[in-house]
């Protein structure tokens, strides 16, 4: 068996299911009736949206401007390829959500010279005038779910289940190995949601080998990117930037600066890391990191949740005082016990 995982506990938990006798059927015949015969990118996208109560910090800048964060997202799934794209939004309103349907749209074009002939979604701000008249202005045609039947869009679902179960995982165990800085700030979802995105359409399927990427784009990966994956959340090392700039600094000084890796921006290159600064809390890219991806050089929680430090610290303490001190012996007498033999040095008062 597998070695027990303390993220994989605290991520995964959910309620038992009372027993049954009921025994499912799995239909063989309908499990594809949404993406038969779409074949080709663009032809069936399903969407969905979702309200979340925690902002959530923008992309870039230090975050002080409360009004940039976002209070949900939508998501869209392409049946043909299996690709996936989140966009946080201030709003759940249609304004915004066009926004993310023109990003997605945008991405659909760039990578393949797509363009989306169809949605499908639940009901909601996506049969609203505004985001009709788009997709009519564009000629794309829409089929909604019923009220209430969540099942007859699966597809999105479905994205959304395991885009947010792999964000949430991520968060978990950057926040259980690192519980100091500020690093296991909620806020960051969507930079945990866009990480998942990242990571899904890259990793090539195990039923036919390919990417959804490799699928959209046509071409075949050498998956140089996915092997520059790191762990979300673990300590980065940015060096100087005075010696990115090819300058000098101090002899004594330090040479680079601790950081929290958060993903890669999809405007840059996967070579340029996406690094929160511990201090000012700025989001920006950096090339010339190092990452700690074993959580070696921070803290974590080891004890309670209260006081995860204060246990940390008792447990250095406790080895440090075993192994890293100098004593010096008892006051030694001769056999007879009359004449000190070995008098132990003095210690003056500061150190007492």
């Amino acid at each position: 068996s597998h070695p027990a995982c303390g993220t994989c506990g605290i991520a995964s938990a959910k309620a038992k299911s009372p027993p049954t006798d009921r025994v499912s059927k799995f239909d063989s015949t309908k499990s594809d009736v949404m993406t038969k015969e779409k074949l080709k990118p663009g032809e069936l996208v399903s969407m969905d949206s979702i309200t979340i109560s925690i902002p959530g910090r923008p992309f870039s800048g230090r975050g002080g401007d409360l009004s940039k964060f976002s209070h949900g997202a939508t998501i869209f799934h392409d049946a043909a390829t299996n690709i996936i794209q989140v966009y946080p939004q201030r709003t759940i309103s249609a304004s915004d959500t066009l926004l993310s349907k023109e990003k997605f749209e945008q991405f659909m074009w760039e990578k393949a010279g797509a363009r989306v002939l169809h949605y499908h979604s639940d009901q909601g701000i996506f049969v609203s005038k505004a985001f009709k008249a788009d997709c009519d202005e564009k000629h794309q045609s829409q089929t909604f779910s019923a009220v209430g039947a969540k099942w007859q869009n699966g597809l999105a679902e479905s994205a959304v289940k395991s885009t947010f179960w792999r964000a949430r995982h991520f968060m978990l165990h950057a926040a259980l190995h690192w519980s100091t800085n500020g690093s296991d700030d909620p806020s960051y979802w969507p930079q945990a949601v866009a990480y998942s995105c990242w990571i899904h359409n890259r990793l090539p399927s195990k039923d036919h080998g390919f990417s959804p990427l490799e699928l959209l784009t046509n071409v075949k990966s050498d998956h140089g990117e996915l092997r520059r994956a790191r762990v979300f959340g673990c300590p980065a090392y940015v060096l100087d930037a005075r010696l990115q700039d090819k300058h000098k600094v101090p002899k004594f000084a330090h040479r680079a600066h601790l950081g929290q890796f958060m993903g890669f921006s999809e405007e840059t290159s996967s070579t340029a890391a996406l690094v929160r600064h511990l201090g000012t809390q700025n989001l920006s890219t950096q090339l010339h990191c190092t990452f700690d991806e074993k959580f070696e050089t921070v803290f974590g929680m080891l004890g309670g949740e209260d006081e995860p430090l204060d246990d940390v610290t008792s447990i250095i303490w406790d080895k440090l005082f075993d192994t890293s001190r100098d004593w010096y012996v008892d006051p030694e007498f001769d056999a007879i016990g009359d004449d000190l033999v070995y008098e132990v040095p003095f210690l003056a008062d500061e150190w007492l």
